[in-house]
This record gives structure tokens, C-alpha cells and sequence, in this order.
């Protein structure tokens, strides 16, 4: 089967050619996580669908294994993922006594030149870039002007965008 595509457009045929195929060296996260899946739980999980219907019948042991690939940072681990002993529809509490700053796993990054933002103005060719240690100083100063000004854990803070990168907007 050829890897061309014929389509039609008005009376005129165009050829296109497919852009991109997925790595067939299972060198995806998705592969990577369920390997460790099945390393960590001595399973044989062959593809997504196999991982997706263990994933529906062991969900906390899903969820658990989802915290530890992901390297959750939490200043305080929880007790139970979720009580199996609840109907998801009664909307149980899920990672039951874990304490984690949202920030915190938002902007872990181990390539801190990375570019976390792409940031355009409407009817401007110029993008702006911010990495994520551009992007960690920023919300440290923020997050220290808050903190001055009395806000404190638990209270809730709502923003705009523009007022941290003012030139994006």
C-alpha cells in the first residue's frame, strides 16, 4: 500500500504524502510507562488497549504507578490513592492526605533552558519564548511579592496572564 494519498479537491487531484508515522521502536512515554507497569506489577501488557483495561480494572494501582512515573513531588505522601470501597460516580477523595504544591510539579523541568512558553500577540509576527528557569525566577518573585503583601496557604489568588509577561499581551 502506498504511503501517498490521492485527494480530491474541486475537479483538481492533489498528492500528498503523509507527514509522520509513529515510532515503531516503542520509544514513546506511553511504552516507556507501560513496561515499568509491567516490570513493577510482573504483568505481560502487549499494547495501549491491554494497559487501558488493566488500567480500568486495578485504577488505584493505575493511579499510583501514574504518581511515581511522573516523579510527583509532594511534602507529604499519601495515605490511600482512592476507596475502592466508593463508586467513582459518589466522586471519592483521591490521593487521600498528600500535601503538593501545583507550581512546583508545573515548572520541574531537568532541562531548565527548555522553552516552557511560546507567547504571541494577535497581528504580531514576533514570538516570545520564555524557558523554565525564566519562567521558575518569575513565578519565585511573584510568589515572594505575594507572600509580602499577607497572601498565605489556602488562600486563593486569581491573575492575569498579561501581568506577568506584559509584552505578550
Amino acid at each position: 500500500m502506498s504511503r501517498d494519498t490521492k485527494t480530491t479537491v474541486g475537479e483538481e487531484i492533489m498528492e500528498s504524502k503523509v507527514m509522520w508515522y509513529p515510532d515503531s521502536k516503542k520509544n514513546t512515554q506511553m511504552d516507556k510507562f507501560r513496561s515499568e507497569v509491567n516490570r513493577d506489577f510482573g504483568l505481560q501488557l502487549a499494547n495501549y488497549s491491554e494497559l487501558y483495561q488493566w488500567s480500568v480494572e486495578n485504577y488505584p494501582e493505575f493511579w499510583a504507578e501514574v504518581w511515581r512515573f511522573c516523579g510527583i513531588v509532594c511534602s507529604r505522601m499519601y495515605e490511600e490513592v482512592v476507596d475502592r470501597t466508593k463508586r467513582i460516580s459518589d466522586v471519592p477523595e483521591w490521593f487521600r492526605g498528600s500535601q503538593l504544591n501545583y507550581a512546583e510539579n508545573l515548572l520541574k523541568h531537568k532541562d531548565q533552558d527548555k522553552i516552557a512558553l511560546y507567547a504571541a500577540r494577535e497581528a504580531k509576527e514576533e514570538i516570545t519564548k520564555v524557558t523554565f528557569r525564566e519562567l521558575r525566577r518569575d513565578v519565585a518573585l511573584y510568589a515572594a511579592a505575594m507572600r509580602k503583601m499577607g497572601v498565605k496557604t489556602g488562600d486563593r489568588v486569581v491573575g492575569e496572564e498579561a501581568l506577568l509577561y506584559p509584552h505578550t499581551a
